[in-house]
């Protein structure tokens, strides 16, 4: 359907609901819609499915009560809405109103049913339970990884840094540097002296012959003679 501008268009529907779902459960009223112009060419790449904002709106209203109302989005692709929960009754009475401003837009409206809303809303919590578990138990693996990453990543940028070359000069540390050791002391000062008669002295020989004497008085006179 198609209102004019400034415009609105509607229509309604009338369903048994007494062989299907028992009078008062909470159901749901849903429908696939098309909003834009059907298109014979089926759109391959995902660019031509962006949703652009329309100056249009749809209500769903079921016997009086508006039950689902939101501004429509061209996608050129099939989408279903779904109301809020009500009672259900013998005969419902289901009206679809379409509103437009300046620009309206063609709306295809298909497949109108009746979801049971209690088997839904328990399928739906459980689904998110399940969900919810590994979702939240990748994440946490993930922080962990990224911390391990991050602490590794700083150690070695501290090793590597260029600035703080103080640990590569000094020297390694032996076992005996444990050892407690006396502060040095000056050496006493000590004079060294030569010891005497070290250098060897020249010895004269002994003479072999007789040492002269003096003659006697009776010798003498016989050389005077």
């Amino acid at each position: 359907m198609r209102p004019p501008a400034k415009g609105s268009a509607s229509f309604s529907l009338t369903a048994v609901l007494l062989d299907i779902v028992p009078s008062g459960n909470l159901v749901r009223f849903l429908a696939t819609i098309r909003v834009g112009k059907v298109s014979s060419q089926p759109r391959r790449s995902l660019l031509w499915r962006r949703e652009t904002t329309t100056t249009c709106s749809l209500q769903i209203l079921v016997n009086g009560t508006i039950l689902y109302d939101e501004r429509l989005f061209t996608t050129d692709i099939n989408k279903y809405v779904i109301s809020n929960s009500f009672e259900a009754a013998e005969y419902p009475e289901f009206q679809v109103i379409q509103e437009c401003g300046s620009e309206p837009i063609d709306l295809t409206f298909a497949g109108p049913a009746i979801e049971n809303s209690e088997s839904n809303t328990q399928d739906t919590k459980s689904s998110k339970a399940w969900i919810a578990g590994p979702v939240v138990g990748g994440l946490v693996g993930l922080v962990l990884l990224l911390s391990a990453i991050y602490l590794c990543r700083r150690k070695r940028a501290k090793r590597a840094s260029p600035g703080d070359t103080s640990g590569l000069h000094e020297k390694p540390q032996l076992h005996s540097d444990c050892i407690p050791r006396s502060p040095p002391q000056e050496a006493e000062r000590r004079v060294i002296y030569e010891m005497e008669g070290s250098t060897p002295q020249p010895a004269e020989m002994a003479v072999n012959e007789v040492p002269a004497s003096e003659l006697p008085p009776e010798n003498q006179s016989q050389w005077n003679k």
